[in-house]
C-alpha cells in the first residue's frame, strides 16, 4: 500500500458525534475467474480512493481542551495495527450467494456471525484513536468477498454507500486525484456544523418519544448472562407484498378517520398512500412485538431511520458522505379488543389470498402501523429540525437503563444502485452486497434491490437482516403472516 496522504485536521459536525464509536460494515461479493489479477485490482482501487479522498487514512481522536471529537491524521501506532488492506483467505469457505427458484435474482446467505470477514471490530476501544476505514479482501473456494468496514462518527449508511461507488470507479476507470472530493466533502461538512448551530441556538419543539420512567432497582445476586443473538437474512416475496400493502390501501379511508379519532387535537396529514416499505417495515414491527411476547415491559417505541439530506436547507447532495441521518420514533399499533374490532372489507381480489394468513386484529395492527409510518415521513419536513435537536440533546446524556427490550431500529437500503456498480472485468458483475452492522437485538436493515431486480421488476424480492435472540427470532419466524409472506 502506498504510505498514508496528509491532509489538515477537521473536527466532526455535532451530527456526526451524536452516532455511536461503532464500525459499519459493507460486503459485495464476486466470481473471479483470476484471482491474482482481482486482487492486484482491488489493492490498486484502493491505493486511488486513498488518493481521492486523503482523510480516509486517518484517525478520530476527541481533541485536547474542548474534548470535540476530531478527524486527524494517523499517528505512529504500535506492531499489531490492522492495515489499511489486508487479503484473507478461507479453507471450506462458498460465497454467500443464494438463487430464489424461477426469479433471476440472488439473494444473500447468512455471513458468518463471527464477523470473520470483517477488517475491523464492531465496538471501538474507549479511549483509543479511532481508524476512520478498513478494507479486506475475503479468498474463498468460489470468489472473493471484499469488505469494508468504516466508522460510524464519519459516514451514516448512506455515506458508507458513496465510499462503495468511489472505490468501483477507482479499481473500473481511475479518475485523477484533483482534490475536489475531498475539499467538497470539507465544505459540506462546514454546512451541516452552520445548519446544526443554527437549529440548536433556535430550535424547534423536540420530537421524541419520552422515556418511561422506571424504577432500577439493585440487583442482590450478578444478573445473568445476556442471551445469545441470531442475525439472519430473511427474504420476503414481492408479489405477496404488494397483496398486503393493495389491502392495506384499500382500507386507507379508514385508517385516516380512525387516526383522527384518536387524536382529534392535532392536524393530521391525511396518507394517500401506503409503500411496501411502509407495509413491510410495519409487518416486522409488529412481528417482533408479538415474538417478544405479551409479559413484556411496556414496549419501547419503534424507530425508522431517515436520510435527511434532502430535508436540510440548503439540501445535501446524496453524495454527501457524513452523517445526515435522524430518527423518525413511531409505536406498533396496541391489539384491539375482539368486541371493537372493526367491519372491514377488502376487494375481492385481495380477500382470498390473504384470508388463510391474516386475522382481522393482525391485518388492522399491520395496517395501522404502516400508516403510522407513512404519517410521520409526510410530516419529517415540518418536524425534523425538532427531531435533529432531540437527537443531539439525547446523545450527550449519559444512558438510562429502561428494564425493557431494545428497540426495533429499521433502516432501508433498498433505494441503493448497488447491483448496477461495476469494479472492472477483473472482478465481474456484483454477486450479492450484505451489512455487518453490530449484532443488537432489535436492528433490521432492508438491502439493496438484489441482482437480477432491474429485470424481474417489481417481482424482485426484499431482502432483509435481523437480530434478535435467539428464542425470539424463532416465534417471530414461526409467525402465521410473516411465514406467508417469506419465500
Amino acid at each position: 500500500m502506498k504510505p498514508p496522504s496528509l491532509f489538515e485536521p477537521f473536527p466532526l459536525t455535532r451530527l456526526d458525534q451524536a452516532n455511536g464509536e461503532v464500525f459499519f460494515h459493507y460486503s459485495v461479493s464476486f466470481e473471479v475467474q483470476d484471482e491474482d489479477k482481482a486482487l492486484k485490482t482491488i489493492s490498486k482501487g484502493v491505493d486511488h480512493l486513498l488518493a481521492l479522498v486523503p482523510f480516509l487514512t486517518g484517525e478520530t481522536t476527541r481533541a485536547e481542551g474542548s474534548g470535540a471529537i476530531e478527524l486527524r491524521p494517523a499517528t505512529a501506532s504500535p506492531d499489531g495495527e490492522i492495515p489499511m488492506f489486508q487479503v484473507k483467505r478461507h479453507a471450506n469457505c462458498t460465497l454467500p450467494v443464494r438463487k430464489i427458484g424461477k426469479i433471476a435474482s440472488s439473494v444473500p446467505q447468512n455471513l458468518p456471525l463471527q464477523g470473520h470477514f470483517n477488517p475491523l471490530p464492531p465496538l471501538h476501544k474507549p479511549g483509543q484513536p479511532s481508524p476512520v476505514i478498513r478494507f479486506q479482501a475475503n479468498v474463498l473456494e468460489d470468489g472473493i468477498v471484499l469488505t469494508v468496514g468504516f466508522n460510524h462518527l464519519v459516514f451514516d449508511a448512506m455515506g458508507g454507500a458513496v465510499i462503495i461507488t468511489l472505490l468501483a470507479e477507482s479499481c473500473r476507470n481511475p479518475r485523477t486525484a484533483d482534490g475536489q472530493i475531498a475539499a467538497s466533502e470539507l465544505l459540506l461538512r462546514k454546512q451541516v456544523s452552520d445548519l446544526v448551530s443554527a437549529i440548536m441556538m433556535n430550535p424547534s419543539p423536540e420530537v421524541v418519544d419520552p422515556p418511561t420512567s422506571l424504577e432500577v432497582s439493585k440487583p442482590t445476586s450478578p444478573p445473568p448472562p445476556p442471551p445469545q443473538v441470531q442475525d439472519e437474512c430473511l427474504v420476503f416475496s414481492a408479489e405477496r407484498l404488494e397483496q398486503l400493502r393493495d389491502a392495506c390501501n384499500s382500507v386507507l379511508p379508514w385508517l385516516n378517520s380512525s387516526a383522527s379519532k384518536q387524536s382529534p387535537e392535532e392536524t393530521l396529514t391525511t396518507v394517500s398512500f401506503l409503500s411496501s416499505n411502509d407495509v413491510l417495515t410495519g409487518l416486522i414491527c409488529e412481528t417482533i412485538k408479538q415474538a417478544r411476547g405479551p409479559d413484556q415491559p411496556s414496549p419501547p417505541p419503534c424507530m425508522m431511520g431517515i436520510n435527511a439530506r434532502g430535508f436540510f436547507e440548503p439540501s445535501l447532495p446524496q453524495t454527501y458522505m457524513g452523517n445526515a441521518g435522524l430518527p423518525l420514533y413511531f409505536h406498533v399499533q396496541p391489539t384491539i379488543p375482539a368486541q371493537q374490532e372493526p367491519a372491514l372489507s377488502l376487494p375481492h381480489e385481495l380477500h382470498s389470498p390473504l384470508i388463510s394468513a391474516l386475522d382481522t386484529p393482525s391485518f388492522v395492527r399491520i395496517a395501522k402501523t404502516a400508516h403510522t409510518i407513512r404519517s410521520g415521513l409526510s410530516n419529517f419536513p415540518k418536524t425534523y429540525a425538532g427531531s435533529l435537536t432531540a437527537f443531539i440533546k439525547a446523545a450527550s446524556s449519559p444512558p438510562q437503563p429502561s428494564g425493557g427490550p431494545n428497540p426495533v431500529i429499521v433502516s432501508s437500503l433498498r433505494p441503493l444502485k448497488t447491483y448496477e456498480m461495476q469494479f472492472g472485468p477483473e472482478l465481474g458483475d456484483i454477486q450479492t452486497f450484505e451489512t455487518g452492522v453490530p449484532w443488537v437485538d432489535g436492528a433490521c436493515v432492508i438491502l439493496p434491490l438484489c441482482a437480477g431486480g432491474p429485470e424481474v421488476g417489481r417481482l424482485a424480492p426484499w431482502c432483509v437482516r435481523i437480530t434478535l435472540y435467539a428464542d425470539v427470532m424463532e416465534r417471530f419466524k414461526g409467525d402465521r403472516a410473516l411465514s406467508w409472506v417469506l419465500l
